[in-house]
């Protein structure tokens, strides 16, 4: 935490370094707002920020948090201009991973889905004293919650993140690339989830769930993964079967060649090259973990229209 000095105004929540990867020609961002149903054009400096974001008041004391974040994400800049450059995790150190996680982490928690989240427990909480017949006055410790007091909450989530840092740095990493007809899409909250291995089942989301997938967009045209060790090594083990199993192989070279190109992703450094099937689907994340804005290169988000007409539990507003 730091005093005010030479602190921006404009303090964004998804930092340029990442939303300057999304631009078009012009160097600008199509997005398409959830709540309003409308695409626009935008520079990156208005989009995914809002004035003085972290800075708060102790003891009549203007603070932020400003200074601090911009240290973490000009190390990470570095590192995915890396990423990028070369086309591949392979030259990563451990300890440039560990930083890159550092990031990944304070992104997590820094958005406003993550206080939403957090908020929607509460707002569940209150619910459920109602129903029993108590008021929150009656709880040792309530204070009404103010404009402040909800500020010092939101900024409160980071102090969590070196925990969570450890989740993503276990995980196993690769990345994966757009084609050259569908571009990825980021959005005001980028890092998404989803569950193959336990599809259907409730509380399948969770940095400690077994099968949990993490996707953070670092470009138009890659995406950075993060698998639970449990699926990588099922992936392994699967791949050495069906390798020695030639009757296999010629009767299902679809899946043995989806498992064969995953394996070398995990084992090799492989770029996975994404179909359109799997660039809509990681997209489609980030429409539904986003809390109103999608971002992308080009104007084109039928998609996401399409998903929020049929799932309107997708436009989130409190």
């Amino acid at each position: 935490m730091m005093h005010l000095k030479n602190t921006a105004k404009r303090q964004h929540y998804v930092p340029r370094l990442l939303l300057k990867r999304f631009t078009d020609s012009k160097e600008h961002l199509w997005v398409f707002d959830k709540w309003e149903r409308k695409t626009f054009e935008s520079s990156i400096e208005k989009v995914a920020a809002e004035n003085f974001y972290y800075n708060y008041k102790v003891s009549g004391v203007l603070r932020t948090l400003e200074n601090e974040l911009t240290g973490y994400e000009s190390k990470a800049s570095i590192i995915i201009d890396s990423i990028v450059e070369n086309n591949s995790l392979l030259s990563l150190t451990d300890d440039d991973k560990y930083k890159l996680s550092e990031f990944i982490s304070l992104q997590y928690l820094r958005t406003p889905f993550a206080f939403e989240q957090t908020l929607n427990f509460y707002d569940q909480l209150m619910s459920d004293l109602s129903l029993k017949g108590i008021s929150p006055e009656q709880v040792e410790g309530y204070e009404e919650l103010t404009d402040e007091s909800l500020r010092l909450w939101r900024l409160s989530l980071l102090s969590d993140f070196k925990t969570f840092t450890n989740h993503f740095y276990n995980k196993t990493w690769f990345l994966q690339a757009s084609t050259p007809t569908s571009p990825f899409w980021i959005s005001d909250n980028p890092i998404s989830f989803q569950n193959s291995k336990r599809k259907g089942e409730r509380s399948n989301i969770g940095l400690e769930v077994d099968g949990i997938e993490v996707y953070l967009p670092l470009t138009k045209d890659l995406t950075l993964v993060l698998w639970c060790g449990d699926t990588t090594k099922y992936i392994c083990e699967q791949y050495k079967l069906m390798e020695k199993e030639l009757e296999f192989k010629k009767s299902h070279p679809e899946q043995f060649k989806y498992i064969e190109n995953v394996y070398n992703c995990i084992i090799n450094g492989q770029v996975f090259a994404c179909t359109d099937s799997n660039v809509t689907n990681l997209n489609s994340l980030q429409v539904k973990y986003s809390s109103r804005f999608i971002f992308s290169s080009n104007h084109n988000f039928s998609l996401a229209q399409e998903m929020i007409d049929s799932q309107p539990q997708y436009i989130r507003q409190r």
